[in-house]
């Protein structure tokens, strides 16, 4: 793949980083919560992969044969008349029922043109906000013409209707938020909320560079093998 030759265009991975990047061969923190990751491969073949381990392992049961950790995700199903941790409302849509599964946020997103030539990979992790904030990525990517560096770091704006206030990362642009005030929103500092996403993204222009960036709310580093 071809690699962004200006750190200015894209500061999630350029030629210039990409010898440190590929030392990196394990991580020593002990993070908790979702995980995604996106994928792209020499013949444009992409994938956008989110797995939801919700906040902590939940059933905390390793198979004895296989060494996998289970999650039982129960905590994604609706309790009659409980918010969940990220203050969704019960519907009784997903109530805990044999043979039902339970509604989750994942938003794994792949983009292409209208030839089908891949364009944008993009996914998240970071529970409610995982919808918003891939939409955040890719509207700072096509409509607001961000590097993908930008589009991941840039401070989101964050809504799910219950509780009625639109919650925002500090930096966010003053412009919209007076808008946003014009229209009556109330507002929530995100970091008070104690949640956080974090946004995986590569994108490819045409048969030119390629540019990915993983989220710095997590420390997020992109690689190339």
């Amino acid at each position: 793949m071809r690699l962004s030759e200006d750190p200015s265009a894209d500061q999630g991975l350029t030629s210039s980083s990409l010898s440190a990047v590929q030392r990196a061969k394990y991580e020593n923190s002990n993070p908790h919560g979702t995980m995604h990751f996106s994928v792209i491969d020499k013949d444009n073949s992409a994938v956008s992969l989110t797995s939801p381990v919700n906040l902590i392992f939940d059933a905390k049961f390793m198979d004895s044969v296989t060494g996998i950790i289970l999650n039982d995700e129960l905590v994604d199903f609706s309790i009659p008349g409980v918010p969940n941790n990220f203050c969704l409302f019960p519907s009784p849509c997903n109530y805990i029922a044999p043979f039902e599964r339970p509604l989750f946020t994942i938003t794994p997103t792949n983009i292409e043109d209208e030839d089908k030539n891949f364009q944008l990979v993009v996914g998240v992790s970071g529970g409610s906000q995982i919808l918003t904030a891939t939409l955040n990525v890719i509207l700072n990517a096509f409509d607001f013409d961000l590097n993908i560096f930008e589009a991941v770091k840039t401070p989101i704006i964050h809504h799910q209707l219950i509780p009625n206030k639109a919650r925002f990362e500090t930096g966010h642009s003053a412009k919209i938020m007076e808008v946003l005030i014009t229209k009556r929103h109330q507002f929530r500092n995100l970091p008070e909320t104690g949640t956080a996403s974090a946004s995986q993204a590569i994108r490819r222009f045409g048969d030119g560079p390629i540019h990915a960036a993983s989220d710095p709310r997590k420390q997020g580093v992109a690689t190339a093998y």
